[in-house]
Formats: structure tokens, sequence, C-alpha cells
């Protein structure tokens, strides 16, 4: 439980780095699940099949078939506004309702410069973990590199 309190307010100081408030994380996880993408979609420049890759994800986005091959084929969470399809899956359909209850957090850890999280962070983590340094001392180090980020 430390551990989870420690985390909300490392959470905290990053919500109020990155703009988001601070009342960006009042946590209450009986009324609010964490929820993001788990993959993104990438277009290799350099590849003959774009044309391809773009229409796959046009339809996939736009079009009923798409819509299902999303929802009822692969049991994803649509992130569409456009989809209105509810999965059958109990995980997805949990999912998909908290999101569109606005019971959701966003993860943001892909808001961060690239490489702050681990050849910045990282380090600091490292050491607290071999019990190099204590929980305070973890905390000031944490909270300097965010705040530098200013």
């Amino acid at each position: 439980m430390r551990l989870l309190s420690f985390l909300f307010s490392l959470a905290k100081v990053l919500a109020k780095q990155f703009g988001r408030g601070d009342n960006a994380f009042i946590f209450d996880f009986e009324k609010k699940r964490n929820v993001a993408a788990t993959f993104y979609y990438v277009l290799n420049v350099d590849s003959i099949a774009q044309d391809a890759a773009k229409k796959f994800l046009n339809d996939l986005a736009s079009t009923a078939a798409g819509h299902d091959y999303m929802v009822n084929k692969t049991n994803m969470v649509p992130a569409f506004n456009s989809v209105t399809l509810v999965p059958a899956t109990p995980l997805s359909k949990a999912v998909l309702e908290h999101n569109q209850a606005k019971k959701a957090y966003a993860w943001w850890q892909n808001d961060m410069p690239s490489g702050f999280g681990m050849e910045t962070l990282g380090p600091v983590y490292e050491l607290f973990a071999k019990g190099e340094i204590t929980k305070e001392q973890f905390v000031t180090q944490i909270t300097s590199l965010i705040e530098g980020l200013k």
C-alpha cells in the first residue's frame, strides 16, 4: 500500500509537470481504471505496401467490416467514436463501459521526452531497488528530474 501511495504522489508530480493539474490524479480505483491503447499502428515510410496499409487502417476505423473485425473478431476495445459495437468478452466490455462513462485514467508514459523513462528515471529506480538510496532520496531525485523538464 505504501508503494501505491508513493506512485500516486509521483503521478501527481508528473501530472502537474505535463499540465494536467493536481485534480488529474484523484485516484479512486473503485470508480476509475487506467485505460490506454496497448499498441499503435505504424506505417513504414519505405514500404511498397503503404497504400494498402493506409486503406486497411482507414477501413478498420471507418467501415462496418472494420468495426466487426476490431470488436467481434479480435475483441479489441475500439478507440474510435464511430464504432458503436460493444465487445462480447467481459473484460473488453467492462473497459469500454468505463471509458465511455468517463471512468478511465489515461496512461501518460508516452508524453515523456524520448529516453526520459529508461535513461533518466531508470537509474534512480535501480538505486532504490538495490537499497542504495532511501525512499525519501528516491522521491527527491525523481521529483527533481521531473521538475527539471520545465
